[in-house]
């Protein structure tokens, strides 16, 4: 079997790059064949980096697949067995994790080299961290059976601190954490350090690493960390600022951090340091792909215009990049707002639309609130549109500014078929309308964009929808803007039944599109034969000149 190790890499990285799922899992899979059918070497440092790549992109389940695959045809390494078990942790098969890092503790004591100094330590701190997880799951704080998780976490953290703190500062602010949670949940722990101490301990090392220019992307969460232990508000901020501005700050990172905060600190987004630093990550990890956003929609519009003040404050203090980052973030929940659930109910969606102003697609349509959605949702002919519900039948409700507010529709303005643009514009009755007229008051309406993103496979589009008839979701996994071809555009953002009628954001968050379909086998648009994995949109642009055509 040709094997062609450079090439192989590239592609991979390139794939990872991308967010093309499909691509990595056949990549993975012709990896694995190629381990399991060559005696031929491959460097450890390969294999050790393909699978941190796997890892940094969250794809847990290939990392497991692979790192299995180098263990079992006898390529393995202290570090290789470590990222099986963390592959195993970050897909909560505990069990299996504890027993692939029990036997690397034992068999790295043995050895004298730095690797297995290294590893045994990484070791120790991941079966600190399956506890933390352990404990923190079964959310069950005065329950003495889950006490004993808690304390076994902190005993490893601290055994591996204790011995080297300038080399072991995650292990540090995990014994930090888990301190402060035991304190939270009034457990009583003896023969443990003060847990301030410890802190300032961890912040002084990282200020001096910091001042010689040698802090790195976690070493700028870890003192975020620490100032969040010692109340620190505006240092816990600033910190979080550099962490999110460091070059190698991924959306791994990024979700670990938030998970970290949320599950351990138990940080609120709506007041104390959580209102400070929260925001701030989120809007760094919206700015990062790997994963879908599902929005609390209690006090969305309250929540909004604090989140406002307080990103106003942010340019003050550190200028505006941050701002910019939150600015778009804020962005991006304000595009939530006009988003409709449309369901013969207002229990559950049947598809998604969205309200724009008339006059923005046609010039009868002056001082109207219009609907927006697939005619495969809603139009007059369900014999020819998949089943389409018909508008007198539909419920809309907007679920960040009112869930409890029905809409009616009156009658549709304006349809293609499902087979053609596949968009149906509608009009609310007269007692809708006025209500509607209440609802947005205040709120920015869509932009649509001039022109489309360049398909250079560096661009990402989004899609804000009800996936499945449920709450509101932001899809940000696997976005990138694939091809362009009047009247459609393909791209690989995930979505569900009841995405169909969403709208389709460029990085600017302007109106692009009107996402209607998707496929595992999509025709290809970019020029080459074949078929890829995609989904795909209308052009808001050629639906308005199709509409203009056909109604002069």
């Amino acid at each position: 079997m040709k094997f062609n190790l450079p090439a192989f890499e590239q592609k991979l990285k390139t794939a990872l790059s991308l967010f093309d799922k499909k691509a990595v899992v056949e990549l993975c899979g012709q990896l694995v064949d190629y381990l399991n059918e060559s005696t031929v070497a491959i460097p450890a440092k390969s294999l050790e980096t393909m699978l941190q790549q796997l890892r940094k992109k969250r794809m847990f389940a290939l990392m497991q697949r692979v790192a299995d695959c180098c263990i079992q045809t006898g390529r393995q390494t202290y570090k290789i067995r470590r990222q099986y078990a963390q592959s195993l942790i970050d897909q909560e098969i505990f069990t299996g994790a504890l027993s692939v890092l029990n036997e690397l503790k034992s068999d790295t004591a043995n050895d004298t080299s730095k690797e297995a100094a290294d590893e045994k330590k990484e070791a120790m701190g991941l079966i600190g961290r399956v506890y933390k997880q352990l404990y923190v799951n079964a959310d069950m704080p005065g329950n003495t059976k889950f006490a004993v998780l808690l304390k076994q976490a902190i005993q490893h953290y601290q055994a591996v601190y204790s011995l080297s703190p300038g080399d072991s500062l995650w292990h540090g602010i995990n014994l930090v954490a888990l301190l402060r949670r035991a304190e939270r949940d009034k457990l009583k722990l003896s023969g443990f350090p003060d847990a301030g101490k410890v802190a300032k301990e961890i912040l002084a090392i990282i200020q001096d690493k910091d001042s010689n220019g040698k802090a790195d992307t976690w070493d700028f969460a870890t003192a975020m960390e620490a100032c969040i232990a010692l109340n620190k508000g505006a240092d816990a901020l600033s910190w979080t600022n550099n962490y999110i501005l460091a070059p190698y700050t991924d959306a791994f990172e990024l979700g670990s951090t938030l998970r970290q905060l949320k599950e351990v600190w138990q940080l609120d987004e709506k007041k104390g340091i959580g209102k400070q630093v929260l925001p701030l990550l989120q809007a760094a990890l919206l700015k990062r792909e790997g994963t879908n956003i599902i929005l609390d929609t209690q006090g969305f519009q309250k929540q909004q215009k604090e989140d406002a003040s307080y990103g106003k404050n942010l340019e003050r203090v550190f200028g505006t990049e941050s701002f910019k980052t939150f600015e778009w973030y804020m962005k991006g929940k304000d595009r939530c707002m006009p988003v409709a659930r449309i369901g013969r109910d207002k229990t559950k969606g049947f598809g998604t639309g969205f309200i724009m102003q008339g006059e923005l697609l046609h010039k009868k349509l002056k001082g109207q609130l219009v609907l927006l959605t697939n005619a495969h949702v809603l139009s007059n002919s369900p014999a020819i549109n998949n089943g389409s519900m018909l508008p007198e039948d539909a419920v809309v409700i907007l679920e960040t500014i009112n869930s409890k507010t029905e809409l009616k529709l009156k009658k549709l303005f304006w349809s293609s078929p499902a087979k053609k643009l596949d968009v149906s514009i509608l009009l609310f009755d007269d007692t809708s309308h006025a209500k509607l007229k209440t609802l947005i008051k205040g709120i920015d309406l869509y932009n649509i964009a001039k022109t489309l993103p360049p398909a250079d496979g560096q661009q990402r589009v989004y899609i804000i929808g009800h996936p499945a008839g449920g709450t509101l979701q932001i899809s940000l996994q696997d976005n990138v803007f694939l091809a362009q071809k009047d009247p459609l555009l393909h791209y690989r953002t995930p979505t569900v039944g009841g995405s169909s009628g969403s709208p389709v954001f460029n990085d600017a968050w302007d109106l692009i599109a009107i996402h209607h379909a998707g496929s595992p086998v999509m025709k290809r648009i970019d020029g080459t034969r074949g078929v890829y994995e995609a989904n795909e949109g209308i052009s808001m642009q050629h639906i308005i000149k199709t509409l203009n055509k056909e109604l002069r």
